[in-house]
């Protein structure tokens, strides 16, 4: 039973890891017991202190439960151009840090439905050079949060996954 409204979104390549952290509503990084959700983000241009009337609305997609990661064979760093909201960024891609699989979740009596239980994510260690970025309001499920943003510190790809016996 899907408990929201359909709407079309675009995701973006670049995750930043204060992304991670509003859209759970807490600091830290992910793992099974702090899942990943959807979260919807615009610049604000609204006095400081305050939450807009007019919250971005919450896309939806999958809801993702994330563990670490321990390379079993060598991963070579990567060079990546990424380019998101805030700018595009020349990558260094260092290491992979963690496996996100989509996660049913049910939160204050609802039920959010897995959209693509296809579609995980896998998630690397990066460094950039970046300027000045500005500070966002997210919304999601666990409600709206004015944030600062640091730089990145990872990005997340979409992935499949088999798993091993």
């Amino acid at each position: 039973m899907k408990t929201h409204k359909k709407i079309a979104f675009a995701a973006s390549a670049l995750v930043l890891s204060v992304a991670v952290a509003s859209a759970q509503g807490v600091t830290g990084a992910p793992s099974p017991n702090n899942p990943l959700v959807p979260t919807g983000t615009t610049v604000p241009i609204v006095p400081a202190g305050t939450v807009p009337t007019n919250l971005p609305p919450i896309p939806v997609g999958n809801h993702y439960v994330c563990y670490p990661v321990k390379a079993l064979t060598q991963f070579k760093p990567h060079t990546a151009v990424f380019h998101d909201q805030f700018g595009t960024w020349n990558v260094y891609v260092l290491s992979i840090t963690r496996l996100c699989t989509p996660a049913l979740k049910r939160a204050d009596g609802r039920v959010y439905e897995m959209v693509n239980p296809r579609l995980h994510m896998t998630c690397y260690q990066i460094r950039y050079q970046t300027g000045p970025l500005p500070p966002v309001i997210t919304n999601d499920q666990f409600g709206p949060l004015r944030l600062t943003l640091s730089p990145a510190t990872e990005v997340c790809l979409p992935a499949g996954k088999t798993p091993l016996k």
